[in-house]
């Protein structure tokens, strides 16, 4: 009888092919691109269900559909739905601090960052068809495919701790962004705790959404208010109380995290947590050959940023 898991084979196969059409995909876009804001984001819809829900899908449900039972999909309460919306919208600027700080830090050491900034919608409407093409379309189909697909193969083999790390690390260098790596880095291994703590593939997928989302809605606003040099440097004043806000608000994001996955511990019950334990099981052959190859692939793109900023 076949295991109730999907082939760690299939999983690694899948994000190869993933790690090796999107940068395809990027280059044929940059070629062809549509014109206008509705192409850019129909192009975008399109390279998540291809790279992501359609190999989710010939995995989970077409080649080895006994093993759809092993993703997490219990049911997420309304309570603990706000809670991680509300944690995802107090974690965009702590992380965008985040990000600043790693951009001084290349700069300082020379490599030379990827500056590609999504486009900003320019109006209401724009904006409704953005949250649709940027937020909750990846959410639903990278969540699937990392959370989903990818998880529940490696935990049989990795443990539940190792799955947790090397989907996270996967999801992270996927997006091919040096500037925003520990970002992404960060916020893999905080959606597959989510996973795991809720029993539930809803949680990071509602946690993923919301932060895409409020990204958009701050950069959108942002933008309308255009801040120039006087005002910046009129808020550099508050510099003090903006810090406390800081710390309050990170506060506040452990709590709304901490206290719903703190109570599913306590609760119990057919929707408890569960954790496996590493088996320690040697790869075959070619499970290490796919897992080597994924490796190179997905750590090219930095590779090829850091080595062009240290050499002369």
């Amino acid at each position: 009888m076949d295991a109730p898991f999907p082939p760690q084979r299939a999983a690694l196969g899948s994000l190869l092919a993933v790690a090796l059409l999107r940068p395809l995909l990027s280059l044929l876009y940059a070629r062809f691109a549509p014109a206008g804001m509705a192409g850019y984001y129909a192009a975008c819809v399109l390279q998540e269900i291809a790279l992501f829900a359609l190999p989710a899908y010939l995995v989970l449900d077409v080649r080895h559909p006994h093993s759809r039972a092993s993703v997490r999909r219990g049911p997420l309460r309304v309570r603990e739905a706000v809670s991680f919306f509300l944690a995802a919208a107090l974690a965009v600027l702590p992380l965008a601090g985040l990000t600043g700080l790693w951009l001084l830090l290349l700069q300082a050491l020379g490599v030379p960052a990827d500056s590609a900034v999504a486009a900003t919608p320019a109006n209401g409407a724009e904006l409704a068809v953005a949250l649709l093409a940027m937020a909750v379309v990846p959410a639903l189909c990278e969540e699937w495919f990392f959370r989903g697909m990818l998880f529940a193969a490696l935990e049989p083999r990795h443990g539940t701790r190792g799955a947790l790390l090397l989907s996270a690390l996967a999801f992270a260098l996927m997006h091919g962004s040096l500037s925003s790596l520990p970002v992404h880095l960060l916020l893999g291994l905080l959606l597959g705790a989510l996973l795991v703590g809720t029993r539930s593939i809803a949680a990071p997928a509602l946690y993923h959404g919301a932060h895409n989302a409020v990204t958009l809605v701050a950069g959108f606003l942002l933008a309308r208010a255009a801040p120039d040099e006087a005002s910046m440097q009129a808020a550099l004043a508050f510099a003090p109380a903006l810090l406390t806000l800081l710390f309050a608000m990170l506060l506040l994001f452990a709590l709304l995290l901490a206290l719903p996955l703190r109570a599913r511990e306590r609760a119990g019950g057919p929707y408890a947590p569960y954790r496996l334990p590493a088996l320690g099981l040697p790869m075959a052959p070619d499970e290490r050959a796919l897992l080597a190859a994924c490796a190179l692939a997905l750590a090219w793109p930095y590779a090829r940023s850091l080595l062009g900023g240290m050499l002369p």
